[in-house]
């Protein structure tokens, strides 16, 4: 674990899996994970893909909503891994050093349950089967 990540912030690796595991996710399958990045422009949220893309993310950029009530560019980041403490927190690193370099928020994650075929978590009900985490 990084030193300098609270084991609770919620973009830890920790605070992930620890979320995963009490949803009773499978941490021995892989997990589509994704991270949430805004940018001020779609000038800066094209250079964080980049960089993004050739870190071995998969980037996806979508324009501000057109009901006016937020100007920024978002700019998903997706990977597939088993869920890994020191992986999660190098890519929660590479967001926040992403935002910071393009004048952009990182604004936390979301992972997809890897649950049995019919188990759902008691505190989920069937429509909502994703965790996520705001950045606080």
């Amino acid at each position: 674990m990084n030193p300098e990540l609270e084991p609770t912030a919620p973009n830890a690796g920790s605070f992930i899996l620890e979320q995963l595991k009490e949803s009773g996710s499978d941490l021995d399958q892989k997990h589509e994970v994704t991270f949430w990045l805004y940018f001020p422009d779609k000038e800066s949220a094209d250079q964080a893909a980049r960089r993004a893309d050739a870190a071995g993310l998969h980037p996806e950029i979508s324009p501000p909503a057109k009901d006016g009530t937020n100007s920024n560019w978002l700019c998903l980041l997706t990977c597939a891994h088993i869920p890994d403490e020191s992986i999660l927190d190098g890519i929660g690193e590479f967001c926040a050093e992403l935002a910071d370099d393009f004048e952009g928020k990182f604004d936390g994650w979301e992972a997809r349950l890897e649950l049995d075929e019919g188990q759902l978590p008691p505190q989920f009900h069937a429509g909502a089967l994703k965790l996520s985490a705001g950045k606080l």
